[in-house]
Parts: structure tokens; C-alpha cells; sequence
């Protein structure tokens, strides 16, 4: 399964398209702070995810990579602009 998730990411790298077990997470993503000192696109290239529902215990996880691009503001008031770096989002729910 591991070298599956490795040569998937790789070929996703390459350019090929994103691969996800759910569309949605394929989608890209917006991150923004209300004080509009973050605001980031993330480009999804792989969701690494995990579920397991017992009832009792409800774990849904996706670990997201892909590629983010903006603007953040330090507190000295620089400003950065970050261009297609490699990354990771998660969206989890966990019940227990």
C-alpha cells in the first residue's frame, strides 16, 4: 500500500491529475484569516485517507497533499508571497 501512495504522488507530480477517493477533496481549497493576513489557494494532488466507523468509535480522516500558493503577513507587517509550495491540509472527525 505505501509504495502504491508513493508512485501515486509521484505520477501526480508529474502532472498528472489529482487522486482522490472523494471528488470534493480534489477540489481546490481556499485557507483565509479574518484579520486578511493569510490567504492561500491549496491545489490538491493527493487525499491519503482513512476511515473506520464501529459505532462507538467514528474516525473519517483526509490527509491532503498538494501545492499552495498567496500572500501571508508576518506581525512586523512583511509581507510574503509563496509560490507552488508542497503541503499538506487534513480535514478529520473523530467521535470516540
Amino acid at each position: 500500500m505505501l509504495i502504491f501512495v508513493v508512485t501515486a504522488f509521484q505520477c501526480a507530480l508529474e502532472g498528472g491529475e489529482c487522486i482522490c477517493q472523494k471528488e470534493i477533496y480534489c477540489k481546490p481549497w481556499k485557507f483565509t484569516f479574518s484579520d486578511g493576513r493569510f490567504e492561500m489557494d491549496f491545489l490538491p494532488i493527493l487525499d491519503r485517507s482513512a476511515c473506520l466507523d464501529y459505532k462507538l468509535i467514528v474516525s473519517d480522516q483526509h490527509q491532503v497533499f498538494g501545492r499552495m500558493s498567496g500572500m501571508a503577513v508576518l506581525d512586523d507587517g512583511t509581507k510574503i508571497e509563496i509560490k507552488d509550495v508542497l503541503c499538506f491540509a487534513e480535514k478529520v472527525h473523530n467521535r470516540y
